[in-house]
């Protein structure tokens, strides 16, 4: 309604500014488009909290360490490898090993790509990354936030929750701000 247009694209993880400080970045039709940065954006404050996430994805049966897939691919989030530094502005992808046949595809791509194999610290920092988190949200407290939004709409709900959240909101406002003065500072 804001843009006066349809959607034609969305993106959650957009990287104009980095990977630790990415963002929402939407296009419409008409040209117009939209970015803030995760701790800016609405939306992302209420999905990273863990209101709007639902039961069922924190429950999801494939959200555990024995996989299926020869492989399992996912973003490698909060480890420091300094050693890729100047590829860290997008971003590092993590590659879980999960058969013989992953060993073999990976050793297949190896010399095309850079590869670090983690400490036992660090592989237990991506795979509970990889696994997701439990909500720390009371079952109770995330009911009232959908009840709110099913009669309220988001943004009231959300001018709610930021109200009662003070603190949580406070520190990723300033979060944001960090991140953006780095990024800007780096240029």
């Amino acid at each position: 309604k804001k843009y006066k247009s349809k959607l034609a694209d969305v993106n959650f993880r957009d990287k104009k500014y980095g990977w630790n400080a990415y963002s929402i970045y939407m296009k419409f039709e008409n040209g117009s488009k939209y970015r803030k940065i995760m701790n800016e954006d609405p939306y992302m404050q209420v999905y990273l909290s863990g209101y709007s996430v639902v039961d069922g994805c924190l429950k999801c049966k494939n959200k555990r360490n024995k996989r299926v897939a020869d492989i399992t691919l996912g973003d490698l989030w909060g480890i420091s490898l300094p050693e890729f530094s100047d590829i860290i502005k997008n971003g590092i992808s993590l590659v879980v090993i999960n058969t013989d046949k992953g060993n073999k595809l990976l050793g297949d791509v190896e010399e095309k790509t850079r590869i670090k194999e983690l400490t036992y610290e660090q592989k237990n920092i991506a795979l509970s990354n990889m696994m997701g988190f439990p909500s720390y949200i009371s079952k109770k407290n995330k009911k009232k936030f959908k009840h709110s939004m099913n009669i309220n709409g988001f943004y009231s709900t959300y001018r709610i929750w930021k109200k009662d959240n003070k603190k949580y909101y406070l520190i990723n406002e300033v979060k944001a701000k960090i991140k953006l003065l780095r990024f800007r500072s780096k240029k």
